[in-house]
């Protein structure tokens, strides 16, 4: 079976055919020197005369049972034919091997006149079997043994695996797996090749041999080991974080996580939970496992009347995104105002609709929009040209204005009216009204126009004339001047205020009185008592002063008594 023959029956394209015309010599490999021989897919080919489709498949079978007519069943057996036809220089259709739907191969090969590529075109077709054409004769190399140098099949592999003579392979860990950092001498085996770098092997022949061996480095190859995922680079952005269990995971193991609210599985947005692998090489997949939840944009186009357009994106950290980054506008938190077009306004004549991206109720992934503020779904409004309101200048008592106004609405000349007609005013509209006699604008006119302006305001607002006290003189910066005079009000404000400072004085002042009469009770009652204290005193020192003159006469009277006893003895 073919790989694209048998499925494309048209005119294929193959650029840059690079090993157009290498040649690699067929000795030791092919059946002789006529072989050309194509290393990548181990086979060599040889260019047979013409002759019909059966004994083509006879003359491959009855020469070797390893000769055989050409199978085509890999790109890179495709490519290698038809490299090897350009080798022979052969640009005929030649018989293949195929099925009951094609046996003949045709070719076409177009120059690059730029570059020293080809393009060629090949398309499989059902030849007549009678017919004759030439073929090509198909011998399948053998390929080298296992490599030596401490290769071991269990952890290891060839990339690409191209065990034929003259390919140059490189080693690599099986998934999972990586290389550790000891290396040691290769053991002198005959095999080294000393411009193989540490992981390249080169499939040819021992020397002075016919036998097919792979050279390697002057080094012996590392082991294979275990991956390990650390769990400090654990992709855990936009979750709720998970409970780790171990400081590292070997590979294929699992870390699972919820997602933050907002967010989903970026795999499955059907959930919240997500599975984090730690994956080949110690990286841990998949690297963003959780994803903003997005509404339908479909959906919100819909919701774009005719003459309107997606205004702006307000997301929920305040940052506003404008009208060209419409794609970010339907992710999950997200203000999305929906504005009329200039000149034109919604048919509720409000300025803009806006609605927000969120969840469904009762869900945590399924997205919906829903109206925010005063904007109601589903969206029934519509964008309509800009009017102004009548009902905004309809003309007050109190407005000191005459009854009757001159309106330009649509038409090239003003129409005098003394009542609107009940219909709004076109976009543009001007109306001029005037102001009773004695009386004139805030600026000092008779009249003043109003104009409908866009989105459907009129500009300035309609307000009433005041009475006319002659003209207010004007600066040169435009600005009204006139007499400084104190209105009444700041007379009676200062009164008032001068009223509450001598109330607060008086107050002040009795507080003082009161304060000075309780200091003048307390300080003569602590006078009094101190006299007290004073008097006692006194009269406690004079009692003793008595009970000592007593004593020291009892004393004097004893001792006159015994001086004359003692004279007599």
């Amino acid at each position: 079976m073919m790989f694209a023959l048998q499925t494309f029956s048209l005119i294929l394209t193959v650029t840059g055919l690079t090993h157009g015309f290498d040649y690699y010599p067929p000795d030791n490999i092919c059946p002789d020197s006529s072989w050309i021989y194509r290393p990548i897919i181990g086979k060599c080919y040889h260019l047979e005369g013409s002759s019909s489709f059966p004994d083509s498949k006879r003359g491959g079978n009855s020469v070797n049972q390893d000769q055989i007519l050409a199978k085509l069943e890999t790109p890179e057996e495709t490519n290698e034919f038809i490299a090897s036809m350009l080798y022979f220089g052969n640009m005929e259709s030649v018989w293949i091997d195929g099925n009951s739907s094609y046996n003949l191969f045709t070719y076409t090969v177009i120059p690059d006149s730029s570059s020293d590529r080809w393009t060629v075109s090949w398309e499989p077709t059902q030849g007549n079997p009678s017919d004759s054409y030439p073929y090509l004769l198909q011998y399948s190399v053998k390929p080298c043994p296992e490599p030596g140098n401490a290769f071991n099949r269990d952890t290891m592999l060839l990339n690409p695996y191209r065990p034929y003579p003259y390919n140059t392979l490189t080693v690599e860990c099986k998934e999972g797996l990586t290389f550790s950092n000891s290396t040691v001498d290769a053991p002198f085996e005959g095999t080294i090749d000393p411009d193989l770098e540490l992981l390249q092997v080169r499939c040819g022949f021992r020397m002075g041999s016919d036998e097919l061996v792979f050279y390697h480095s002057t080094q012996q190859l590392p082991e294979c080991v275990e991956f390990k995922c650390s769990n400090e680079s654990i992709p855990l952005a936009n979750t709720a974080g998970a409970e780790k269990t171990s400081s590292r995971y070997s590979y294929n193991e699992s870390v699972f996580a919820q997602c933050a609210p907002g967010y989903v599985n970026s795999k499955n947005r059907s959930t919240q939970t997500v599975e984090v692998k730690c994956g080949a090489k110690g990286v841990w997949s998949p690297k963003t496992p959780c994803a903003k939840i997005e509404c339908n944009m479909s959906e919100l186009s819909e919701m774009v009347p005719r003459h309107g357009r997606l205004s702006s994106a307000l997301t929920p950290d305040g940052y506003k995104k404008p009208a060209k980054l419409f794609n970010e506008f339907p992710m999950y938190g997200n203000i999305i105002s929906i504005k009329c077009d200039t000149n034109y306004i919604f048919s509720d004549r409000s300025n803009s609709k806006e609605v927000r991206c969120t969840t469904k109720q009762g869900s945590d992934t399924e997205p919906e929009y829903q109206g925010y503020g005063a904007t109601v779904l589903p969206a029934t409004w519509s964008c309509v040209p800009t009017t102004c309101k009548y009902e905004d200048v309809i003309i007050k008592p109190e407005y000191s204005m005459q009854p009757y106004f001159l309106v330009l609405n649509s038409t090239p000349d003003y129409v005098n009216l003394t009542r609107h007609t009940g219909q709004p005013y076109s976009l543009g509209a001007t109306i001029r009204f005037f102001c009773l006699p004695n009386y004139t604008t805030v600026q000092g006119f008779q009249d003043y126009n109003i104009t409908c302006n866009d989105p459907g305001d009129w500009s300035p607002q309609l307000v009433g004339c005041i009475e006319s006290h002659g003209r207010i003189a004007k600066s040169v910066t435009g600005r009204f001047e006139g007499t400084v005079t104190e209105s009444a009000s700041a007379k009676q404000l200062g009164s008032i205020m001068i009223a509450v400072i001598a109330v607060l004085v008086v107050l002040i002042f009795l507080l003082d009185m009161v304060t000075a009469k309780r200091d003048v009770k307390s300080l003569s009652r602590n006078w009094r008592l101190q006299k007290k204290r004073i008097l006692a005193a006194r009269k406690s020192k004079q009692t003793n002063m008595d009970n000592v003159g007593v004593g020291d006469f009892l004393a004097e009277l004893m001792t006159a008594d015994a001086v004359p006893d003692m004279k007599q003895d």
